[in-house]
């Protein structure tokens, strides 16, 4: 039984993740997205624009572990 209720919040804490990830992408903070915040301030560690698709593979990658 212990097992069980790890892995539902192992589960719920995966669907929150997308949740937070998705409103952090979809919802503008003060009218401006976070990339275009991040555009505003660049800085010599701010990466590329392709350099944050790793987190597609990331994110499917912890989708199967998950599951």
């Amino acid at each position: 039984m212990k097992i069980a209720i790890l892995k539902a919040l192992v589960v719920a804490a995966y669907l929150g993740m997308l949740y937070m990830n998705y409103l952090a992408n979809a919802r503008p903070l003060n009218n401006r997205m976070t990339g275009e915040v991040s555009d505003a301030y660049p800085t010599l560690f701010t990466p590329t624009g392709l350099t944050f698709s790793i987190w597609g593979i990331i994110y499917v990658m912890l989708g199967i572990y998950v599951g």
